[in-house]
């Protein structure tokens, strides 16, 4: 018998995706991030959460998504969510751009990839399910998390194209 789980869901580029409840660990609006030379480009840079030092990881461009275009007419800062997910006894923050509702679904009503999605689209996922009408992707942490974009450094990938 599946037991239902709760979901946090959220926003990235007016697109919607989950994660279980259990990764994650708080909601933080406009956290303070430090810039990380040379970085592999889907870290934006570190948090520094109550002493410990939290890596913040840019969904946008982890997920291949259009970056924001500011109108230099606006002087307000977009407001940006750090999810904070315990991960592999590490903590990292996924940067997003509007945290959702958490939600309560039955494991059943997560439907599996469909066959002919490819790609990075496919990995990323572990399903697709249904809110009010609106369909959100169901985040894999563990391949979001070592894809290249939050793994390989400029330095890593320069070092073995001059070898």
């Amino acid at each position: 018998m599946n037991t239902d789980q709760l979901l946090c869901t959220f926003t990235v580029a007016e697109k919607n995706y989950g994660v279980i409840v259990d990764n994650v660990q708080e909601v933080l609006a406009n956290h303070q991030i430090t810039d990380i030379p040379l970085a592999p480009p889907g870290v934006m840079g570190l948090m520094n959460i109550r002493g410990r030092i939290v890596p913040a990881i840019a969904l946008r461009k982890v997920l291949r998504l259009e970056e924001v275009v500011k109108n230099e007419e606006d002087d307000d800062e977009d407001n940006i969510f750090n999810i904070i997910i315990n991960h592999d006894g590490e903590q990292v923050g996924l940067m997003v751009d509007q945290i959702g509702d958490i939600i309560t679904i039955n494991p059943e009503d997560v439907e599996a990839p469909p066959e002919t999605l490819k790609g990075a689209a496919r990995r990323f996922m572990n399903g697709v399910f249904s809110v009010q009408g609106t369909l959100h992707l169901l985040l894999d942490l563990d391949t979001l998390l070592e894809d290249e974009m939050c793994t390989r450094s400029l330095s890593q990938s320069t070092r073995s194209v001059l070898q």
